[in-house]
């Protein structure tokens, strides 16, 4: 288990990575539960997300083979060094991601959406609600929490369609 305090460090490789910001984090002790604290980690079996959006200085981010970011986690004084996980490209397929990656993912990019974030490139409702139900697919039916979640950003399209989003 990791703990709580634990600090989450981004080596950002600026030769190929222009520029980078945080989108939102998924902290699974929020209204779970399970106590978690840092003594006891993370229970078995859940994830924390920090979502960041990596802006390439090269288009070839998307076709060769780097090490774009290294995320390390720094797991208390007695492990400093703690785990470190490259982040590659060419990026992975959506369909291989896990369920929980999904539904973070979505919901961050639903908040770019209603906000008409300038970040939000070319996503659009229809695409959102068809990322959704992607996710919905793979989320157990007695995650209700995940599934309300997606549930929303499915039945919002056509409002967000009537608001010009």
């Amino acid at each position: 288990m990791l703990p709580v305090s634990s600090a989450l460090r981004l080596d950002v490789k600026s030769d190929v990575i222009r520029s980078y910001r945080l989108l939102g984090y998924a902290d699974p002790g929020a209204g779970g539960d399970a106590v978690v604290t840092a003594q006891r980690g993370l229970p078995p079996g859940w994830s924390n997300f920090v979502l960041y959006e990596l802006n390439p200085a090269q288009r070839a981010v998307f076709t060769e083979h780097w090490v774009l970011v290294r995320a390390g986690l720094a797991v208390g004084e007695d492990n400093p060094r703690g785990l470190s996980v490259p982040v590659t490209s060419p990026p992975r397929d959506w369909g291989s991601a896990s369920p929980n990656f999904k539904t973070a993912s979505v919901l961050a990019a639903y908040g770019m959406l209603l906000r008409d974030s300038f970040y939000k490139g070319g996503l659009e409702p229809t695409l959102m609600r068809q990322l959704a139900e992607d996710a919905m697919r793979d989320v157990s039916t007695g995650d209700l929490i995940q599934r309300e979640a997606l549930q929303l950003v499915i039945d919002s399209e056509n409002l967000l369609i009537a608001a010009g989003r």
